[in-house]
């Protein structure tokens, strides 16, 4: 009665050692069936004997020996051994051995997404968080490896590369000065990703460029059944001092002031030393609070310009954003020839009061100033304009020049061709007797903050198919509409002042400022005057100077900050300037959130590398087939089958 209990206890001590290797411990009762294989093996059939008497002293001596070594016969044919081998060997496969092993020895798949945003070149020990990410990734490439690198945008570098392609890939990159999107690159491998690939992310997990949360990434991606992992590259900094960093945030550019923001993100007290070519500061020398900012004003400079803050007691580990570059085109002189024989005093007063605008009178017959590059036509009696006038300014529109066209008595009857933007409606005049209020049809920086107010007749018009209608009457009637001729620009405006009262408006100037600068191909401050990572598209083939290298293309990214020089492709001439600067406080904010807020969420570079089981029923299955193909050539070459 003894022996169960005992036999419990061992069969309870062996249980740990089971779970520690099995995964079905459970399936090695089939083990039992070892039992009635012996005793078969060991029934022998009886024989059928005849007393001989001179030899049962023999027999009777054999059955002694025979009882004595009953274990011995049971292994006397080697067989036997084998097939309690392939019985031990299937229970084993049942019960699911297996090993732990790191869980990307299992991955087939690694997508491997770097981060190259501008706070990735934060030095701490001597090494960037950059080359810390390319130091580990490479450490940790698969069979199959697809590598990212991101800063706004995400950019597939290579898909299914082998360990060296991936680590000449990786050891190529360099940083950007960009913004950081981690929302965008994480969700951007869901369109790649299969179950059971592993997606790592090295980077300082500061989310610059977008409001979404980069978890809510993870999430998504992980339940295509890959597997995402979190590696902070700047843990290291955050268990040491805090980094240091002190840098332009904002500019805002206009064409007298400009105004800087520089903001102090350390802790104590920082003196920068403000640096503008030609210009004069009050103070050179500024001494900015803890985490606090500063608003600087400057006249601002012509050309391209580069300001500068210095840190006076080194105390920056990003030197990044310690400069903002700034493009200002010099203004040139427009020529504006107005065509009429009544000039309108209100039109000749807002052109004239415009800086680098000069006003010429051209009264038909005798015209003189087509060479102008902006022509307006008012009040013009069709009795005393030339025909050959006429098609000079159609010629004139097509070689680049600007008409702008104001509505008149009998405007349709001068011959425009097919150039201005409108026609007039058949069997329709003037529309006389209304009030309607001018509404904007189009947002443009043309109409931006304008209230052109109302108007109580004008012509009865329809917008050509090409045209751009800016504003309109309550009835859909076009009063100012573009339309691009040739080389050049048709302005319709329909605003007659006996019908309007536009022009005593304070806008009424802005507006024809805006216009003459939209004829002169004058950019706005804000399309030269750019963020890093944003992308500029052009309308032909151009030569690009970027602040590093050259190229040809309709398009460039602005991932570096600097001036960046556009060219027409056949020319070295460059036709425009661009500035490109970094401005983005949470980038600047080098040390990110603080190491408690991402607890739980960057942890799996603190935890190690995780273990996962390994399955070996696949290898014990494989060892059972190649036992039973030996066992058939054991018993075939013996002549038993």
């Amino acid at each position: 009665m003894a022996v169960a209990p005992q036999a419990t206890q061992f069969l309870t001590s062996l249980e740990p050692f089971l779970n520690q290797h099995f995964l079905n411990p459970g399936a090695l009762v089939f083990l039992g069936v070892l039992i009635p294989l012996i005793i078969i093996y060991l029934i022998r059939p009886r024989p059928h004997r005849k007393k001989v008497p001179a030899l049962l002293f023999f027999l009777k001596e054999t059955a002694r020996i025979e009882h004595r070594s009953f274990f011995r016969r049971l292994f006397r044919d080697p067989l036997i051994l084998l097939q309690i081998l392939i019985i031990i060997l299937i229970c084993a496969a049942l019960a699911r051995p297996f090993v732990n092993v790191a869980e990307e020895v299992l991955t087939e798949r690694v997508f491997v997404l770097i981060d190259a945003s501008a706070s990735s070149q934060v030095e701490f020990g001597g090494i960037s968080r950059f080359e810390q990410s390319i130091t580990l990734a490479k450490e940790r490439l698969a069979k199959k490896n697809t590598v990212i690198v991101f800063g706004v945008i995400p950019e597939v570098l290579g898909t299914d590369l082998t360990k060296e392609q991936a680590t000449n890939i990786l050891n190529g990159l360099t940083p950007f000065d960009t913004p950081t999107s981690l929302f965008d690159a994480i969700i951007f491998t869901r369109n790649f990703v299969k179950p059971r690939d592993r997606v790592i992310v090295y980077s300082d997990f500061i989310e610059s460029h977008s409001t979404k949360n980069y978890i809510t990434a993870k999430n998504i991606v992980e339940s295509e059944g890959a597997k995402v992992e979190f590696v902070d590259v700047s843990l290291g900094e955050k268990g040491a001092a805090r980094s240091k960093n002190i840098g332009i945030i904002d500019l805002d550019i206009k064409e007298d002031k400009t105004t800087f923001i520089v903001q102090n993100f350390n802790d104590d007290a920082e003196k920068v030393r403000i640096d503008v070519p030609g210009a004069s500061l009050t103070e050179n020398l500024v001494t900015i609070k803890p985490n606090n900012k500063e608003v600087f004003a400057i006249d601002t400079p012509p050309g391209t310009t580069e300001v500068k803050i210095v840190p006076q007691e080194g105390h920056d580990d990003f030197t990044l954003d310690n400069s903002a570059w700034i493009v200002f085109p010099k203004k040139e002189q427009i020529g504006v020839a107005i065509v009429s024989n009544k000039p309108n005093k209100y039109l000749q007063t807002a052109l004239s009061v415009l800086d680098g605008v000069s006003v010429l009178i051209d009264t038909p017959p005798k015209i003189q100033h087509l060479n102008q590059l902006v022509i307006v036509t008012d009040n013009i009696e069709s009795s005393m304009i030339l025909p050959g006038t006429m098609r000079d300014i159609q010629r004139r529109v097509n070689d680049g020049a600007t008409l702008i066209v104001h509505a008149q008595p009998a405007l349709f009857a001068l011959d425009f061709g097919n150039i201005l933007p409108v026609a007039l409606k058949k069997g329709k005049g003037f529309v006389t007797n209304v009030s309607s209020e001018v509404q904007i049809v189009q947002a443009s920086p043309i109409t931006t903050d304008v209230i052109f107010g109302r108007v109580d007749a004008y012509y009865d018009v329809e917008a050509a198919n090409d045209a751009i209608v800016l504003a309109q009457s309550r009835d859909g009637t076009p009063l100012i509409a573009l339309r691009p001729v040739g080389n050049g620009l048709v302005v319709y405006y329909g605003l007659m002042p006996e019908h309007s009262s536009f022009h005593v408006d304070i806008y009424y100037p802005v507006f024809w400022k805006r216009i003459l600068d939209l004829a002169s191909r004058r950019e706005d401050l804000a399309d030269i005057n750019r963020n890093t990572g944003d992308i500029i598209n052009f309308q032909s083939l151009k030569k690009i100077q970027t602040p590093s290298k050259n190229l040809r293309d309709t398009s460039v990214v602005l991932s570096e900050k600097g001036a960046y020089r556009v060219s027409e492709a056949g020319s070295d001439k460059p036709s425009r300037e661009i500035a490109a600067n970094l401005l983005s406080e949470r980038e600047s904010d080098i040390n990110g959130e603080i190491i408690d807020a991402k607890k739980g969420i960057i942890s799996e570079a603190a935890q190690g590398i995780e273990k996962i089981p390994l399955d070996l029923s696949d290898h014990f299955a494989l060892g059972i087939l190649f036992l039973l193909f030996l066992e058939l050539l054991w018993i075939k070459l013996r002549g038993d089958l």
